[in-house]
């Protein structure tokens, strides 16, 4: 009994290790996202947090679905452009989704952007982006 409770305890806190890693690895990708978002880049820019088959979807203002594939050979936004922060990350194993808003500063036309994230052979890449305004609720 004391052998079981003893590997029990060694699971679990390796599963507390791995969770961490995890954490650790999606944060760098969002934050490598980020910073080729604002600043731009080639695709060796975006290659480390980035799948090369990532699809981008938005709802245009007359509610049309926009699906396209982004160019990584992109100039930035700048950075004075919005500052997000994330206000969700979940795992579910081998996947997961991490939610960011437009900084608190700007109250008028909130934003949201979603990304999903997958533990590829190579690691945690994003292979969606979702985003778009958020509309007051009514």
């Amino acid at each position: 009994m004391k052998h079981l409770l003893f590997i029990s305890l060694v699971l679990l806190l390796s599963m507390n290790t791995a969770l961490a890693n995890d954490r650790s690895e999606i944060a760098a990708a969002i934050d490598c996202f980020i910073n080729w978002d604002r600043e731009g880049g080639t695709p060796e820019t975006v290659k480390p947090c980035v799948s090369d088959k990532v699809q981008y979807q938005r709802v245009n203002d007359q509610g049309e679905l926009i699906l396209y594939t982004p160019d990584f050979n992109f100039d930035g936004k700048g950075l004075d452009d919005y500052v997000p922060y994330v206000t969700e990350l979940e795992i579910f194993g081998n996947m997961a989704m991490v939610k960011t808003h437009k900084h608190r500063a700007a109250p008028k036309n909130a934003y949201m952007k979603a990304f999903i994230l997958y533990k590829l052979k190579d690691g945690w890449r994003i292979t969606n982006v979702v985003w778009g305004q958020i509309t007051p609720e009514l």
